[in-house]
């Protein structure tokens, strides 16, 4: 698997603008805001097929795998943000905004309107002359711009939680604890009420994916973080997702993340992270 970092985005460091580009699998050291400007794409993130039209957001998280699907002609965006810069923005947000961001197990996918598409690009614009500016006017204008695209994702994430039936609701909070997570789906379905076929049917239409998929996301977000303990053992973290074995949970994890875990580990440990900003001059 490709891993970018920095050097990718050294002669653009805060934007660019891509018309209908294929790419292989890949991550990033640093979080990029892709947003469509025009035409429709697909992006497969994290084993999940996301079908992208004008107006919707994604944001690519260091750790999310993807690749772009192009389905005709289409223009996006791209807008880079370091993780430093980038938990310096959300803190100021609110406090829980970063974590809430780099642990959420479905990619950040997010709309704006047509108005608020042109506002955004507006303001993007100013970096197409960006050798007449001084760094510090340019800094602060892509602080601006990050603030403004977390901010709209707050909001539509608020919004959408508010349309949720109660039942979802009360079932997407149970999901995120330990015990509930681990129980089989049937048990799971059972403890709504409701039928198997009724729950499976709302599930995806109110968050566009399966139950089972959204699920085994979850497990994998969590497998993620239990795999940054260079102690825990591969064994222990199979049992403990209730894989059945071992090589279960190898195979699973490397059909999902093109590694085995232990490899994915040795990247983990070994990437570049850099601890200062880009040297966006």
């Amino acid at each position: 698997m490709n891993t970018l970092d920095h050097s990718e985005i050294q002669f653009a460091p805060f934007t660019k603008v891509v018309i209908s580009k294929k790419c292989s699998f890949h991550n990033h050291t640093f979080f990029e805001f892709v947003i469509n400007l025009d035409g429709k794409y697909e992006n497969y993130i994290n084993g999940v097929t996301y079908a992208v039209e004008k107006g919707q957001i994604l944001l690519l998280r260091p750790e999310d795998r993807h690749r772009f699907l192009c389905k005709g002609s289409h223009t996006h965006r791209d807008v880079y943000v370091t993780c430093e810069k980038m938990k310096a923005i959300a803190d100021c947000i609110d406090k829980n905004l970063y974590d809430e961001i780099a642990n959420k197990p479905l990619a950040v996918f997010f709309k704006v309107s047509d108005y608020q598409l042109q506002i955004l690009e507006s303001k993007l614009n100013y970096f197409n002359a960006a050798g007449n500016y001084s760094e510090l006017s340019l800094n602060l204008a892509h602080t601006n711009v990050i603030t403004e695209l977390l901010t709209l994702w707050q909001q539509s994430f608020n919004d959408k939680k508010l349309h949720y039936p109660d039942w979802l609701s009360t079932l997407l909070h149970r999901l995120n604890t330990e015990n509930y997570l681990l129980k089989p789906i049937d048990e799971i379905v059972l403890s709504t009420n409701y039928s198997h076929g009724y729950v499976c049917r709302q599930f995806k239409k109110y968050t566009g994916i399966t139950l089972n998929e959204y699920v085994s996301n979850e497990k994998f977000a969590y497998a993620l973080a239990l795999l940054q303990n260079k102690e825990t053992r591969i064994a222990d973290i199979a049992e403990k997702l209730n894989y059945g074995s071992t090589p279960n949970f190898i195979i699973a994890f490397k059909k999902k993340y093109g590694v085995t875990p232990t490899e994915w580990r040795k990247q983990k440990l070994t990437f570049p992270h850099p601890q200062n900003e880009i040297d966006e001059t």
